[in-house]
């Protein structure tokens, strides 16, 4: 499951995301070692428009050259996102993260210290059901040098793929020795996909139990947990079994507040 694109195709996805070229204060570390504070304009043929700190004039510095780019993040701001993020507070980080990494994008092929707030970018927006961002991130960050960063763009890319309907494409991923680093075996997102792939199979007992063992497994995971539950009172009203449905669904509507949750347990208690 490979999202590689040349450099011009990349700026082409990337449209839909960047509405204009905006300075990003940088320091720029070199090949050679020295490391220059300045502002970044824009990218283009191999090189990057550089303005150095107190200089007057911008100048070219070819791609090749380029060791690091250590984008200004100020405190309060990392906190700021640390919070929301441990919070689970998706709607506010994603809306902050976007103003903040949306300019860095032409950059993304570059070494960087930003993996993380990346990264967290693409979960918050998986989490909020922004799809198609997920997407344009996913294939935005298969240009990074990162492994982490590569490694996060194949789950979220194989996760929209499952909420969008694309399942023979992840099927054919979950067989190939990528999927048991993207989704190791037993991890909440494997159980996860595996369960809803039973389910469109229509084998709703083997969904049930793998369903059954992700909120065995990860009781504690925040994330996970409400998708988990759903799923359940899915197929309880699949096997027939209104009863487990409507305990599972009074549990959903009793314990987690977020409106989306409560909206989908509403729409599956009606169809019972």
């Amino acid at each position: 499951m490979k999202y590689l694109f040349s450099t011009p195709l990349l700026f082409v996805l990337l449209l839909g995301l960047i509405a204009q070229a905006e300075p990003v204060a940088v320091r720029v570390q070199l090949t050679t070692g020295k490391v220059y504070p300045g502002t970044l304009h824009s990218r283009a043929a191999g090189s990057v428009a550089f303005q150095q700190s107190g200089a007057k004039k911008m100048i070219r510095l070819p791609d090749s050259q380029i060791a690091l780019i250590k984008f200004k993040v100020e405190k309060k701001r990392e906190k700021e996102l640390n919070a929301l993020f441990d919070a689970g507070e998706y709607p506010e980080l994603e809306e902050k993260l976007a103003a903040w990494l949306v300019p860095t994008l032409p950059y993304i092929s570059f070494p960087s210290e930003q993996t993380q707030a990346y990264l967290r970018w693409l979960a918050a927006a998986y989490w909020n059901g922004n799809y198609d961002r997920v997407g344009k991130l996913a294939q935005a960050f298969e240009q990074s040098p990162s492994e982490e960063m590569k490694r996060g763009a194949h789950i979220y890319r194989g996760l929209t793929l499952l909420e969008t309907g694309n399942l023979p494409v992840l099927e054919t991923f979950l067989k190939s020795p990528e999927a048991d680093v993207a989704y190791p075996a037993n991890s909440a997102v494997r159980l996860y996909i595996e369960a809803r792939l039973f389910q469109k199979n229509k084998e709703y007992t083997p969904a049930i139990r793998k369903a059954a063992l992700l909120i065995a497994l990860h009781s504690a995971d925040a994330d996970w947990m409400p998708r988990a539950e759903l799923l359940c009172a899915e197929l309880y009203v699949q096997l027939e079994m209104p009863e487990s449905a409507e305990s599972v669904i009074t549990d959903i509507n009793t314990f987690y507040s977020d409106p989306k949750i409560k909206e989908k347990a509403a729409a599956i208690a009606v169809s019972k």
